[in-house]
């Protein structure tokens, strides 16, 4: 038995080894990120920043990553279900990078994504612990949301996004993060925001066409909030409105943390009274936001921001990442945020994650690192 005990603890810390030595590998793997739209895909090259100062308080936070190129190009719009041809897409990207002068692609990619056909769904799952309350730890969590997916996802579609909404279980409802709680069942409420597979499938085509591994699709608005363009107002309830080329997303997020989200069709300035419809049914039941967001180059057709705040009631303003206003003129700047925050998402994944506030004291940071360990794995 004690040998037996002895290889699993060795295989452990050799498997934590390789983790190790990959997470030090993709610490500077150069990216690849792209933004596809209806009529434009905007792309940016990074990698992992080696700039770890501390952000100065009051300032825009630094971006996750050195940006070594980045742009804009129009995209051929096609009539159907678009983005309908690789090669099109992949001519497209293939050019922009000759005439930015960037002469390697990278061999990892990742993309950022609105399309009418996205559908949203709120999706709570249910698991059985045990007859006695037990805590709850970090694979219940995943247990429950892989539930939640399975039980919502038609064959045809694919994930973009899973938001936790929040948890329930006994003696506790609508708990953010109930790992280290006890209890016999709980409940996990989550949106989904899902696409059908054959546009994911374009995008993959695409980028193989170049040489680039697609790793991960992403949907247009997480990329947006991701830029940090809604950074400084975290601490209210905030109404985020991409608008695009053939629609628009809206969520609905609550210091932070989204609410609800939707997709709706979208005709330009001559349609905002059909949007501020939908605006309106999308924000019916819900406590109302004190401020509205609005992003994507159709923000900066003339008037467009005041008719929406006058529309919707609440203060507006337009919306464009910190980390894109050293890049130009407005529209590039509005134009490129989602694709930066894609990129910021990437490097995320590719090393460890960070605390969003440190301890002052190294007693509280022992103490914190302990209870997680604990929760975690026992």
């Amino acid at each position: 038995m004690c040998g037996l005990k002895s290889l699993s603890w060795d295989s452990e810390w050799r498997k934590n080894r390789r983790h190790y030595a990959l997470s030090s590998h993709m610490k500077r793997q150069t990216i690849l990120a792209i933004d596809v739209g209806a009529t434009k895909v905007a792309w940016a090259i990074g990698q992992p920043g080696l700039d770890r100062r501390v952000a100065i308080p009051g300032q825009p936070a630094r971006a996750p990553f050195d940006l070594l190129g980045c742009g804009v190009a129009p995209l051929e719009a096609s009539t159907g279900n678009w983005p309908s041809d690789p090669m099109v897409l992949a001519e497209t990207l293939e050019r922009a990078l000759s005439e930015a002068g960037i002469s390697r692609v990278p061999e990892c990619g990742v993309a950022a994504l609105s399309h009418p056909a996205l559908q949203h769904r709120q999706v709570t799952a249910h698991v059985e612990l045990a007859d006695e309350p037990v805590t709850i730890r970090g694979r219940d969590l995943e247990r429950v949301q892989a539930l939640a997916v399975t039980q919502a996802l038609a064959i045809d579609r694919e994930v973009l996004v899973v938001e936790p909404l929040g948890y329930s279980g006994n003696g506790f409802s609508g708990v953010q993060d109930p790992r280290g709680l006890a209890a016999t069942r709980f409940s996990g409420a989550f949106h989904l925001t899902t696409i059908p597979v054959a546009v994911r499938r374009v995008m993959l085509q695409a980028l193989e066409l170049l040489g680039v591994e697609l790793e991960e699709v992403a949907w247009g608005l997480k990329a947006a909030i991701a830029s940090g363009m809604v950074e400084q107002w975290r601490g209210e309830r905030v109404l985020l409105v991409d608008l695009g080329g053939s629609s628009s997303d809206v969520a609905l997020l609550d210091h932070g943390v989204l609410v609800k989200a939707q997709t709706v069709p979208w005709g330009g300035k001559n349609q905002l009274g059909a949007l501020q419809e939908h605006l309106e049914e999308f924000l019916r039941d819900e406590l109302p936001p004190v401020r509205a967001i609005v992003t994507g180059r159709a923000a900066l057709i003339d008037g467009l921001l005041e008719g929406f705040e006058t529309a919707i009631g609440v203060p507006t303003a337009l919306g464009r990442s910190p980390w894109a206003r050293a890049l130009g003129e407005l529209p590039r700047q509005v134009a490129l945020s989602p694709v930066l925050g894609m990129l910021a998402l990437a490097i995320s994944h590719f090393t460890p994650a960070r605390a969003s506030f440190a301890p002052s004291g190294l007693l509280d940071r022992v103490v914190n690192r302990t209870k997680q360990i604990l929760v975690d794995y026992f």
